[in-house]
């Protein structure tokens, strides 16, 4: 009986470990669905791991979205990969240590974030003020549409450049451009400001 039951155990290993390789296999050939597969099964462990790591919500989600973006760019190393758990994990946890250490640009969110979070703020109501601002731009962000949106993520969060966008999202240069071009226009808008 014993003999069966680790026999049971070892082929649903085995068998869930296929099914691992050949969606990884998918995944790393451009298959979108292997790849939101994949996003699905991990993004709520990533994010409990980002959020041990920032204490920060809009971090750790930001953390999120930049892991599997960069994933996905480098996407042909996954066929290579024997433990994606592991992989994940560590591309994660790369990704925060080098942006918390070197932000890539002046619009970094991690910057942002820091300077609204910033304990040396002369007095809480400036702090108070700094994190009411930072949730305005946050709300108008995400009533963006949603290439609106992504698009000036990758831009301003991420740094990315208007041929790297396009790269990520499927579209021309030009239109990446007009995105971000409307993006900033219509958070000034909501922002009210002129």
């Amino acid at each position: 009986m014993y003999h069966l039951a680790n026999q049971v155990i070892m082929n649903l290993s085995t068998d869930v470990h296929s099914e691992e390789e050949s969606l990884l296999k998918k995944c790393a050939l451009g298959d979108k669905l292997s790849f939101e597969i994949v996003f699905e099964k991990y993004r709520h462990k990533l994010f409990v791991n980002a959020l041990k790591f920032t204490r920060s919500v809009p971090l750790a989600e930001d953390f999120v979205q930049e892991t599997f973006i960069q994933i996905w760019i480098h996407r042909t190393v996954l066929e290579n990969v024997k433990k994606l758990d592991c992989f994940l994990f560590t591309v994660s946890r790369n990704l925060m240590i080098s942006k918390l250490k070197k932000p890539r640009g002046p619009h970094c969110q991690y910057e942002l974030y820091s300077d609204c979070l910033d304990s040396s703020l002369p007095n809480g109501q400036e702090h108070a003020e700094a994190k009411d601002i930072e949730k305005k731009i946050r709300e108008a962000i995400e009533r963006l549409p949603a290439q609106q949106q992504m698009a000036f993520r990758l831009s301003r969060f991420h740094g990315l450049t208007h041929e790297e966008i396009a790269h990520t999202m499927n579209i021309s240069k030009t239109t990446s451009q007009n995105y971000i071009a409307r993006a900033i226009v219509s958070i000034k808008k909501q922002l009210r400001i002129f």
